[in-house]
């Protein structure tokens, strides 16, 4: 298995770049398909869920990892990026 050069970068580049590369969207609008890939229970959001999720393009070639915690009704209480893979780089938050 070969690994991916990593640049740590910071939660606001990292968070700039979902921004500017339309990630969000792309993953709002179902253009990336997402398969959640960790649930546990919230540390500091009660009766809440943890999930990593990780993104995929149609082809299925991954292109970000999120963390969001959704509370026992489905509603999200936080959505955050973890990583961002730009052809052979991945950025990670640190």
């Amino acid at each position: 298995m070969s690994f991916f050069p990593t640049v740590e970068v910071t939660l606001d580049f990292l968070e700039y770049m979902f921004k500017e590369l339309d990630i969000w969207q792309n993953i709002n609008n179902k253009y990336l398909k997402s398969k959640i890939i960790k649930k546990d229970p919230a540390r500091d959001y009660p009766n809440s869920t943890s999930e990593i999720i990780k993104h995929f393009k149609p082809g299925g070639k991954h292109v970000a990892t999120t963390h969001r915690i959704r509370d026992n009704k489905g509603s999200v209480l936080h959505w955050d990026a973890k990583d961002l893979r730009i052809n052979d780089i991945k950025l990670w938050r640190v």
